[in-house]
């Protein structure tokens, strides 16, 4: 049987223990012996143990992200397993290794994009691409946003908030990014806040602190930080 036609419970359970799994190697990875001591060559152990198991993890990438993606993309906003399965994705990007995930990367776009796909799956698959935002080099962050530009003032509410939290996290994890292009984020915020539906606005607030906080005022203008000041 299929993850996906799996009772709730067993796939909740699936989802937040791979999550858990990945978290806790993750953890040993990071964690840095203390000097001397007898216990400090066993921690170097745990760490080169751990790095190991996470790579033996990744290898399975292309065969457990595309589950994990139909998983997410069959469940309704209200479904118990929709955070679950986001948050084991964004987990398993996070692991998995550069070449396949930029090529799954494609490969969502690429149906994000498609004429034919519905309202509610471009809502699904914009927040599936957030998930591998902070692994993006910069001519695919331009392209995810030149992507989802159109989307910020669809009428569709939950997409335009998808949308704008795909911003949100392209200014948080890239920040030489976001300053190299503030000038046109600006621009295109600005130009979409008239199209702006409530459920987003939150989002557009974070939105407004990390170009003024983490952006050389020089490059705002006047225009820019009237709105950013809102």
């Amino acid at each position: 049987m299929a993850l996906k036609d799996e009772p709730s419970e067993i796939k909740i359970i699936v989802c937040t223990a791979l999550a858990g799994l990945i978290e806790s190697l993750e953890r040993k990875q990071r964690k840095k012996p203390a000097s001397g001591g007898t216990a400090a060559p066993a921690a170097k152990i745990a760490a080169v143990a751990a790095s190991a198991e996470l790579n033996a993890v990744s290898e399975f990438a292309p065969n457990y992200l595309p589950l994990l993606f139909n998983l997410f993309t069959s469940a309704s906003s209200s479904d118990p397993i929709h955070h679950p399965s986001f948050v084991a994705t964004m987990a398993y990007v996070g692991i998995t290794a550069p070449a396949v995930s930029a090529n799954l990367f494609k490969q969502l776009m690429t149906r994000l994009l498609a004429p034919a796909t519905v309202a509610t799956m471009r809502v699904s698959l914009t927040q599936l691409a957030q998930a591998f935002v902070p692994k993006l080099k910069d001519e695919e962050l331009s392209f995810l946003f030149d992507s989802i530009r159109p989307q910020l003032s669809d009428s569709d509410a939950a997409l335009q908030k998808r949308s704008y939290g795909v911003l949100a996290s392209i200014c948080e994890h890239h920040q030489q990014w976001t300053r190299t292009n503030v000038a046109l984020l600006t621009e295109t915020i600005g130009s979409a806040l008239a199209a702006c539906k409530a459920q987003a606005k939150k989002v557009v607030s974070r939105l407004s602190i990390y170009l003024l906080y983490e952006c050389p005022a020089s490059q705002l203008t006047d225009e820019s930080l009237g709105w950013l000041s809102h």
